[in-house]
């Protein structure tokens, strides 16, 4: 189910959308749901982000943050894999990146962007190094 969703105001807003919407994906059969890029903040510039630029830099996760974990247990309890997209943080690096989470909640590959733009304030981010295949 590739979901095309308009992000809400917030990183709980936005889980609540998604969590909702992965569940109609699963009712109608779903094996995988498909969050749009950077789904954890929605595809915005730090200054333009509706929480504002310190809440975009704090918004950016590691995969044992505690907003990570929400999709990993979603897929797990709903057993559906999704492919989650969000601003990631690696040390004081900011990266586009999507982790492929199977059905029993379990991170089975992750993607940093390679391609990135070098203009705007996509220049934030740190280009990914490979193109991992499982």
């Amino acid at each position: 189910s590739l979901l095309q969703l308009n992000p809400g105001s917030s990183e709980t807003e936005n889980f609540e959308i998604a969590k909702n919407k992965i569940q109609e994906a699963v009712e109608h059969g779903a094996d995988i749901a498909v969050l749009p890029e950077l789904w954890n903040i929605g595809y915005s510039t730090p200054e333009d982000y509706i929480s504002g630029k310190e809440a975009w830099e704090k918004s950016a996760l590691t995969t044992s943050n505690q907003n990570f974990l929400l999709y990993k247990n979603l897929a797990k309890e709903l057993e559906i894999a999704i492919l989650f997209p969000y601003l990631e943080k690696d040390g004081s690096d900011y990266l586009d990146s999507a982790s492929l989470i199977d059905k029993n909640g379990e991170v089975v590959l992750n993607y940093r962007k390679v391609h990135t733009v070098d203009k705007g304030w996509e220049i934030l981010f740190r280009s990914g190094e490979d193109f991992p295949v499982a």
